[in-house]
């Protein structure tokens, strides 16, 4: 098997892009069926690697990505992650419960009623994926310690499918993140500029 072919129906591939230290992951995990961690962009094309990858194995995403995960909100692991959700309507999406709460939505609503924040890419981009999310009724998992975000592929038995598991955020780090959404809210005429959001989702692959 080369690069350029598919992975065999039961094979793992793993595959690590970015521009600096692997920001983003993509998963095969049998059966044809792909799991996204995160996202990136390709500096000089603007385009979506992992995208690219799979559009060269003559993957559709639409129908065999299964799961995309965003583990927290820097710009190096979000950019180009709404064009990645647009792509792939059958895939279930994971965050963070803190992106649910009422802080982030009312930082999202002041994001859209003008200038008041500037925090960065990130905030623009999960604008448009909970927009999208919304507007498809797309279906969504929290990360939570110990929470069972996928069983797949979905049509093996289950002594031969992968479990992924989220380890985190734990409670602390979701306050944390409750804390540092709230400080992105204009709390006064001028600009709040954003903090260190610390909601982590680390994934753990078991395979029957």
């Amino acid at each position: 098997m080369g690069l350029t072919d598919a992975p065999e129906p039961d094979q793992i591939e793993i595959n690590l892009f970015g521009p600096g230290f692997g920001e983003c992951c993509l998963v095969h995990v049998g059966a044809n069926e792909w799991v996204i961690v995160d996202s990136c962009v390709e500096p000089s094309t603007r385009r979506i690697p992992a995208l690219q990858y799979l559009s060269s194995l003559g993957v559709d995403p639409a129908r065999q990505v299964k799961l995309i995960v965003a583990t927290h909100w820097h710009d190096d692991h979000i950019r180009g992650l709404a064009d990645i959700v647009e792509a792939c309507p059958g895939a279930v999406f994971c965050a963070s419960g803190a992106l649910r709460r009422s802080e982030f939505l009312a930082t999202i609503t002041a994001f859209n009623n003008g200038p008041e924040i500037t925090a960065g890419s990130g905030v623009a981009e999960l604008n448009t994926i909970v927009n999208l999310l919304e507007r498809r009724k797309t279906p969504r998992r929290v990360a939570a310690p110990q929470r069972v975000l996928a069983t797949l592929p979905m049509d093996w038995p289950d002594d031969k499918r992968c479990t992924i598991v989220s380890l985190s955020p734990s409670d602390a780090q979701f306050d944390k993140a409750l804390v540092s959404i709230g400080e992105l809210l204009p709390a006064s005429p001028e600009t709040i500029r954003p903090r260190l959001i610390l909601n982590i989702t680390i994934c753990r692959l078991s395979f029957g």
